[in-house]
């Protein structure tokens, strides 16, 4: 956390597809794949995976919950 309130991560781009979108009472679970462009220590990496995030509907709307990704190897 400290590393991204200092900067040291600059996202540049993020390209998602794959999306794939379940709901359920309250609930949703959005998987897709990901690829990120970012610069850490100014080198620019492309990190890919594949993530799954859950969002939950509460009585202001709907919010982020967790998200979980997995690196693609290249």
């Amino acid at each position: 956390m400290q590393a991204l309130e200092k900067g040291v991560f600059d996202y540049r781009e993020v390209d998602n597809t794959d999306v794939e979108i379940q709901t359920f009472d309250g609930l949703a679970l959005v998987n897709g794949t990901a690829e990120i462009k970012v610069v850490a220590r100014e080198k620019e990496f492309l990190l890919r995976s594949r993530y799954t995030c859950v969002w939950v509907e509460g009585p202001e709307g709907w919010q982020f919950l967790a998200w979980q990704n997995t690196p693609i190897a290249s």
